[in-house]
């Protein structure tokens, strides 16, 4: 790929939608009118609920997985309020010293700011639950801190860190010893060669996307639609463009479908480049 289209295909996190970028914007205001209602509407419901069955709980470890549960209900719809109950829920796991609830919510809020921008505190949330996690032996854990500190680095723009993060993850799945599900190995392998990409190294990136695209045909949709958004990127860094805009078209749909705007506008960002290209 020349230098210019590198350039133009600098995705996803440094779109900043300027205003000479008109295209960009009006993408990105397209989506952000998509309506939205029912979606909220499922999770006020379903906030109300568990703030009634909370208002219900005596002991301190009910408590606190229900605010936990709370903490992550919330995270698809407001990030502060996502951190209040998951920060609440933190204080009475550690009251009552349950290092693996500690290591799994410290890795929580760890990626809520990651997703906030807020990213020396990722770091320390995510260092904390990585340290604990290593001392009490949750190798679940640690492989969750691997993954979400690999998305941080992302979005430092710092992608050899990243992609050796994504390689502990990588490392830990091929051990074997984890049980993790096809569905989180292959979505790493596709962050995995989305760094790849990212650092110019396409043939390493293709060779990774490899395993994965061989599965797809006998993959559930809503699986498809999951992993759409990254791969997609690493289509367009590939220059396979036509596959690009169909995994794209499916990531503004998936993220639509979460509540996601940012990301369904990103997504749709990536097929207008495409199309251009």
């Amino acid at each position: 790929m020349n230098p210019g289209k590198m350039k133009a295909l600098n995705l996803p996190f440094k779109y900043h939608f300027k205003a000479e970028s008109t295209m960009r914007r009006i993408c990105f205001l397209i989506v952000c009118l998509l309506p939205v209602a029912s979606f909220s509407q499922d999770i006020n419901e379903r906030i109300d609920s568990l703030r009634k069955v909370l208002s219900q709980q005596q002991t301190d470890t009910a408590k606190a997985r229900l605010l936990a549960l709370l903490g992550s209900t919330y995270r698809s719809v407001e990030i502060d309020s996502s951190n209040f109950y998951l920060e609440s829920a933190l204080r009475l796991f550690r009251k009552n010293e349950i290092s693996k609830e500690e290591a799994g919510l410290l890795c929580d809020i760890g990626f809520n700011k990651v997703t906030a921008g807020d990213f020396p505190e990722a770091l320390r949330y995510l260092n904390q639950s990585l340290q604990i996690s290593q001392k009490s032996k949750l190798s679940d854990n640690i492989r969750r801190a691997y993954f979400y500190l690999g998305h941080l680095y992302n979005h430092l723009e710092d992608y050899k860190t990243s992609l050796e993060y994504r390689r502990k993850v990588y490392q830990l799945d091929l051990s074997n010893k984890l049980n993790t599900s096809v569905n989180r190995r292959e979505t790493n392998i596709i962050y995995m060669a989305s760094m790849f990409s990212k650092l110019g190294l396409i043939d390493s990136a293709s060779f990774y996307l490899s395993k994965v695209t061989d599965s797809i045909p006998f993959r559930s949709p809503e699986y498809i639609d999951m992993i759409s958004g990254p791969m997609s990127l690493v289509l367009l860094y590939m220059e396979r463009y036509d596959s690009a805009i169909i995994m794209s078209k499916r990531g503004v749909s998936e993220a639509y479908r979460r509540g996601n705007i940012r990301e369904a506008g990103l997504s749709l960002v990536q097929s207008a480049e495409a199309y251009h290209a």
